[in-house]
């Protein structure tokens, strides 16, 4: 397909499991030279141009179209997805909300200067094992998908704070989660996990524990003697009476819905 004479690209509101060689070709054309000019690295610059094809919003993307003009990359971060920057132009942080990136995520996964990393509500089944390139990322929030296994792969994430999988299927903690050191909060409320692994307790930096809405019955030991503050197991199928009846209303912000 030749491309000599195409302004415009838009695959919005389909579900794309293969991002097509001609529309690579598209990316790393002359179109990419608008991020460049914004001052983003080049690297990073292509997986924006990515997301920005996929995710205008279909009444704008028919209105660009009529008029004949390029839209402006500001009116969608407003509405899909948002990013910061580095000063070196590095990616840094990156969010996006409700659109179904599927295979995309891959190539989110190039950015590897990236420290936060939000994709919610996105029909994302699947952490590709590619997350490991990632190894800056202090923050992860993939809350509101359809994710049904923690991968091995997100142990070499060495420098992760924050790991937020509420709302997903996920049925079990893995115990490769007790090899992320430096994890402080820790939130798969809304889940169908049915205990509350005992390694838990050796993660020393672990602040905040957020595990409620699942199927859990037992309450580990070392739960019992936490302070309250600090983690959160309302609304699971206690069997213990006298715990079921004190767990502790929620206290974690929107931060972690």
């Amino acid at each position: 397909m030749k491309l000599n004479k195409l302004d415009h690209l838009y695959l919005n509101g389909n579900k794309i499991e293969l991002f097509p060689n001609y529309a690579i070709k598209f990316v790393r054309n002359n179109a990419i030279k608008k991020y460049i000019k914004m001052g983003f690295h080049e690297s990073d610059a292509e997986i924006l141009r990515i997301l920005e094809i996929f995710n205008v919003p279909n009444d704008e993307a028919n209105g660009f179209s009529a008029r004949g003009e390029f839209f402006d990359v500001h009116h969608v971060i407003k509405s899909c997805w948002y990013y910061k920057t580095n000063k070196s132009g590095y990616i840094s942080e990156l969010g996006v909300r409700e659109t179904d990136i599927g295979f995309i995520l891959d190539y989110i996964c190039n950015l590897r200067h990236l420290k936060k990393l939000y994709i919610i509500k996105c029909n994302i089944k699947k952490i590709p094992k590619s997350i490991k390139k990632l190894k800056f990322l202090n923050l992860l929030k993939l809350s509101k998908n359809q994710i049904d296994k923690i991968p091995r792969s997100i142990k070499k994430l060495k420098f992760l704070n924050v790991l937020n999988l509420n709302k997903n299927q996920i049925d079990k903690i893995p115990r490769l989660i007790k090899f992320l050191k430096l994890l402080e909060k820790l939130a798969v409320g809304h889940n169908k996990i049915k205990e509350a692994p005992y390694f838990l307790k050796e993660m020393k930096k672990l602040r905040f524990l957020d595990i409620r809405n699942n199927l859990i019955k037992p309450i580990p030991e070392f739960i019992k003697v936490m302070k309250q503050e600090l983690y959160d197991y309302h609304a699971n199928p206690i069997k213990d009476v006298f715990y079921k009846n004190k767990a502790p209303k929620p206290k974690f912000s929107d931060y972690f819905e």
